[in-house]
């Protein structure tokens, strides 16, 4: 398995602080926006496709590597 498939934290807007600040998984571009949810481009991982289901990262997965800057 190699970390070929970049995701994103997948943000959902929040109305009383009228942002996108609820966090509600780790996905892949596509899948955020098909879902109507705004990616956090500054949380950019890489982690296995094997590990996503339906673009989003699976519950059993291990966390993938946080970036080392």
């Amino acid at each position: 398995m190699t970390n070929d498939t970049a995701v994103y934290d997948a943000m959902a807007y929040n109305p009383s602080t009228v942002d996108y600040d609820i966090w509600v998984g780790l996905g892949t571009r596509e899948a955020i926006a098909n879902r109507g949810l705004k990616p956090d481009w500054a949380t950019l991982r890489y982690c296995p496709k094997e590990w996503l289901v339906d673009g989003f990262r699976s519950k059993d997965a291990p966390p993938p590597p946080r970036p080392a800057w």
